[in-house]
């Protein structure tokens, strides 16, 4: 008994002597943060131990070369992959050596994001609101060109409806524009193209005549126009230009066109109206 005693207290003995020897471990970390920009960065972090340690990630977006490490300096290559999302993201590198742990937090900013559904609209000569589908998670800057397009700012639902006022185009001539929806922090554009046509000198006659003969027009030099009949066809027009209808009913022949000035009726009879409030 007496000599297990001994044994024992010579064995207490001795571990107390060699935990009083070994030494006290140390851990140091070059960083105790990284800030990230949204397309990502690699960059290394120095580590200083002296005894083995480890390192992990709270996120798969973020890799490290060098996970473990013998006592002495070591360095960790970290890499912090590109944010794709439209929010600011942060996680975490943990460096443990024995009972020591060193935190290292990584921030990552958002992807500045401006894109457009749509890049082009076309509108009638009387113009009007145009609402253009803008999905941005930032502000961004319009860049309208023209006088004859006003900007009627953003209304925010899910994305940004961006309203554009397009006025009426009294010239006989198409027109368009550039608008551009810029970022201003990258420079980034997106753009929106607006096309207006002319206006187009129409006539409406209203008749329930079988066989239809078109005013004689009249306009500027190399003037046209087009013909609708009312029962689904339509023609260029010449001078003398007739239409036979094979059932008898109410017709609406729409004379559009370009360069026109006037027309002459021969006559009115079976001419139940004519508009000429677009002429």
């Amino acid at each position: 008994m007496k000599n297990i005693l001994r044994i024992t207290f010579a064995f207490a003995a001795a571990l107390l002597l060699f935990s009083s020897c070994r030494k006290q471990a140390s851990l140091e970390v070059g960083a105790q943060s990284i800030d990230a920009p949204s397309s990502g960065l690699t960059q290394a972090v120095s580590v200083n131990a002296n005894y083995p340690w480890d390192a992990v990630v709270s996120d798969s977006w973020i890799i490290l070369h060098n996970t473990t490490g013998n006592p002495g300096d070591a360095v960790i290559g970290v890499c912090v992959m590109n944010n794709t999302s439209g929010e600011d993201r942060e996680g975490t590198i943990t460096v443990t050596c024995e009972d020591i742990v060193r935190v290292i937090t990584v921030r990552q900013s958002q992807n500045d994001a401006l894109s457009i559904d749509d890049d082009a609209v076309s509108l009638t000569y009387v113009g009007g609101e145009v609402i253009v589908p803008v999905e941005a998670n930032i502000q961004y800057a319009v860049d309208i060109p023209v006088d004859w397009i006003t900007d009627g700012g953003t209304r925010a639902i899910t994305s940004y409806q961006h309203a554009l006022t397009v006025a009426m185009n009294e010239s006989e001539e198409d027109r368009e524009a550039v608008v551009c929806f810029t970022n201003p922090s990258t420079g980034e554009k997106r753009t929106y193209y607006v096309k207006q046509a002319g206006f187009s000198p129409t006539v409406v006659i209203t008749h329930t005549i079988t066989e239809f003969t078109v005013p004689e027009l009249v306009g500027s030099e190399g003037f046209y126009a087009t013909v609708t009949w009312g029962d689904g066809t339509s023609e260029e027009y010449y001078s003398g230009l007739s239409h036979i209808y094979p059932v008898e009913g109410e017709y609406n022949v729409v004379i559009i066109g370009k360069g026109l000035t006037g027309y002459k009726m021969p006559a009115i009879e079976g001419i139940n109206s004519i508009d000429i409030t677009e002429f």
